[in-house]
């Protein structure tokens, strides 16, 4: 059974109104741990809200419907109207077709070569913008169509399509051949590493103990050729110093920092607790288009 989805963290600025919504471009992320979402005001170009919806218990795709009617029930403002909505679907079953090989029609064939077939999902993609290559996905079956019924301005993408370009638009001219981003969710993070401006992987990464954890990315970086001593990684996502996955990484690579806040926006002072780099991809997300 299902389980009551509580609130966990909520931030709002005074000025928030929930009569003036359509002021708002609203973000929304949604995985099988629950819900995570921001309030931006483009005339103040302003974050003035951030909420965290947690399911208590992991929960399987088919329990979405369940979830998402207990989230719009507590909060009654989130169907009004919004200027715009971005709708983040966080799952680790995808994968990239460059553009010149992608063909809409065997959008199936890709994820089945790639991935095991998933029952009661539907087939989804992107289109990235910055890096000429295509996502494809599985959505929930009725997940998408739900997202359009509550929103019909909405944007449904991929974390994993915002993500790469986010960092194509922030840091693909900038990076070199030794900075790794990686951006670590609850049990799996995501491996990003750009050489000579190209994307030249991509790649997600399951792990249970911080031992898993590390061992995928040292792995990886021996993949890249890419030495230890020397690499430049950039963290985001939930992980900080105080952290196992944090000192453990330290032990083997020392030259660690987290991906810093997006000074083209402004923030609200109530979201001062919240550490820039655990929503980077959520709250970068408006640079998507």
């Amino acid at each position: 059974m299902p389980h009551r989805l509580k609130s966990n963290i909520r931030f709002l600025d005074k000025s928030f109104q929930e009569d003036q919504t359509h002021l708002y471009i609203l973000s929304l992320m949604y995985d099988e741990f629950g819900f995570t979402s921001c309030l931006f005001n483009s005339q103040q170009n302003r974050f003035i809200g951030f909420f965290n919806f947690p399911i208590p218990e992991k929960s399987e795709a088919k329990n979405f419907a369940f979830h998402f009617e207990q989230l719009l029930s507590e909060y009654t403002w989130l169907t009004s109207k919004f200027e715009k909505v971005n709708f983040l679907l966080n799952n680790p079953y995808s994968t990239l077709i460059p553009l010149a090989l992608f063909d809409a029609e065997k959008a199936d064939s890709y994820l089945k070569f790639n991935l095991s077939e998933k029952s009661d999902h539907s087939v989804n993609f992107d289109k990235l913008k910055n890096i000429a290559t295509a996502t494809i996905y599985y959505a929930p079956e009725g997940l998408t169509e739900k997202v359009s019924e509550i929103w019909p301005n909405s944007t449904f993408v991929h974390s994993g399509t915002s993500l790469l370009e986010i960092l194509a638009i922030n840091y693909k001219n900038l990076s070199n051949n030794k900075q790794v981003f990686v951006n670590v969710h609850e049990d799996r993070f995501e491996l990003v590493y750009f050489k000579e401006n190209k994307l030249h992987f991509y790649n997600s990464f399951k792990y249970k103990t911080k031992e898993d954890f590390i061992y995928f990315l040292l792995a990886t970086l021996e993949q890249l050729s890419v030495n230890p001593e020397d690499a430049q990684l950039v963290l985001m996502g939930i992980i900080d110093k105080s952290g196992k996955l944090y000192e453990i990484t330290y032990q083997y690579i020392r030259n660690i920092e987290f991906i810093e806040r997006n000074e083209n926006f402004s923030y609200s002072y109530v979201m001062e607790e919240l550490l820039p780099h655990y929503n980077y991809v959520l709250f970068n997300v408006l640079q998507c288009g």
